[in-house]
């Protein structure tokens, strides 16, 4: 799979994904993701 900012190639990795709900902060740790090996876009 390629980047869509550098055209790099992506890789499976994990990351932590932070939202709000109802005035609150939720950090949900190692959710699977691509990201890229040269820019680090996920």
């Amino acid at each position: 799979m390629t980047c869509f900012t550098c055209k790099g190639n992506k890789q499976k990795s994990i990351t932590s994904f932070m939202t709000e709900y109802d005035g609150c902060y939720i950090i949900i740790k190692n959710v699977p993701c691509s990201k890229c090996s040269q820019c680090g876009e996920e």
